[in-house]
């Protein structure tokens, strides 16, 4: 299917229009008047060719594919995607380090009608002002798109930000939206955000803002432990009830449902525990570790695959799997080396279907997690938790 060298004509230069793609209550809300980059002077330089790595040259164009359901793939690594369920994944963004796209991957995803999107470079919050470091990188990100052969690109971004700047971030990932739509319309660009609306880890943005910038959100459900309010203590990851109630605030403040991804844990965090009563104990005291402005966070414990959980439980735990019937999480505890006790708390195809179901009540526009990566080689768990997603799917 690969292998074939051919060219495919990319635009030698770009020429950008002031005219927004979006409508005017869109731009509106986007509070564009307090700082819009000028794209109407930019001119994107981009490469005259694009390498094929495919045998039928039609498959290294831009995928031009209806408005669907998602299922929105994180990659990571460069020797798992051959083990994806094709007949579902819509999109995957290539994560790995440094940035590579596998040519057979390349070629296999758009052969399945699927997108292959890149990670946007970082962009220092503090130079949202600065026009010339907004312009450097709106330019830099277009010649990743277009020069890698991408079908689009996804935002993450993930530092703290002032409510007064959210729609300086806001009209920065518009600008970059406008640009690559009017080079070619079927280029996507999403944008990652937390949990909830309600300025996690200080994470004040412009979020109806950016769900009108943007083909679509991806709500990252994890991590929600960031920032502890309560007893500092070991516990869920992505407690369902409270992943379902901050997704519903992004609806319950304007953004359509079709905007948002739901996205899920596929790893887990291991906590030491600070006291050990029994083997058996539910509670786990864990180390104050500061995060922005909070005592306790999770932190204090470290992300683990779901495949290395999964491996730990079956082999070293004290009191096997065990469910929170409040959080809809399971969780475990075992001794290490030096007999001091850990707790892991995770997502399996149990407690992930919980998720999956309300996301479909929602009338959510997909699901995704992060990352696809994280259960291989298991074969079973990787049938197991592709099942759990693909529930979204089911007729």
């Amino acid at each position: 299917m690969c292998g074939c060298i051919c060219n495919v004509v990319r635009p030698k230069v770009i020429y950008v229009s002031s005219k927004s793609t979006l409508n005017p209550s869109d731009q509106n809300r986007m509070h564009q008047p307090l700082l819009v980059l000028t794209i109407l002077s930019i001119f994107i330089r981009v490469s005259t060719t694009f390498v094929c790595p495919c045998g039928d040259n039609s498959l290294c164009k831009v995928l031009q594919v209806p408005e669907r359901k998602e299922f929105f793939v994180f990659l990571v690594r460069n020797d798992t995607w051959k083990h994806y369920d094709w007949n579902t994944v819509t999109t995957v963004a290539v994560f790995t380090s440094p940035s590579y796209m596998d040519p057979e991957l390349y070629c296999q995803g758009h052969l399945n009608d699927v997108r292959l999107v890149t990670g946007a470079d970082y962009f220092d919050m503090g130079q949202l002002s600065n026009k010339t470091a907004r312009t450097l990188w709106l330019e830099s990100q277009v010649h990743r798109v277009v020069e890698g052969g991408y079908d689009g690109i996804n935002v993450d971004t993930e530092e703290p930000l002032e409510t007064k700047d959210g729609p300086l971030l806001t009209s920065l990932v518009a600008s970059l939206r406008d640009t690559l739509k009017q080079i070619d319309i079927n280029y996507q660009v999403t944008f990652d955000v937390g949990w909830s609306p309600d300025c996690i880890d200080l994470r004040c943005y412009d979020y109806i803002g950016l769900a009108a910038a943007t083909d679509f959100l991806f709500v990252m459900s994890y991590d929600m432990r960031s920032q502890i309010f309560g007893p500092c203590v070991a516990s869920a990851n992505t407690p369902s009830n409270l992943a379902k109630s901050g997704l519903s605030k992004f609806i319950e403040i304007g953004i359509t449902p079709n905007k948002l991804i739901l996205g899920l844990p596929w790893y887990g965090y291991d906590y030491p525990c600070t006291h050990l009563y029994n083997l058996n104990q539910s509670t786990c005291n864990i180390k104050e570790v500061p995060f922005r402005g909070v005592n306790c966070s999770d932190a204090a414990g470290r992300e683990v695959d779901f495949t290395i959980l999964d491996n730990i439980m079956r082999t070293q735990s004290t009191n096997g799997r065990e469910w929170n019937i409040d959080l809809q999480s399971p969780w475990f505890n075992y001794l290490d080396s030096d007999d001091i006790l850990h707790q892991v708390w995770y997502d399996d195809p149990q407690s992930i279907i919980y998720k999956v179901k309300w996301a479909r009540e929602l009338k959510l526009r997909g699901v995704g997690m992060w990352t696809a990566d994280f259960v291989y080689p298991n074969t079973k768990l990787h049938r197991s938790m592709w099942n759990a997603m693909n529930y979204f799917f089911a007729e």
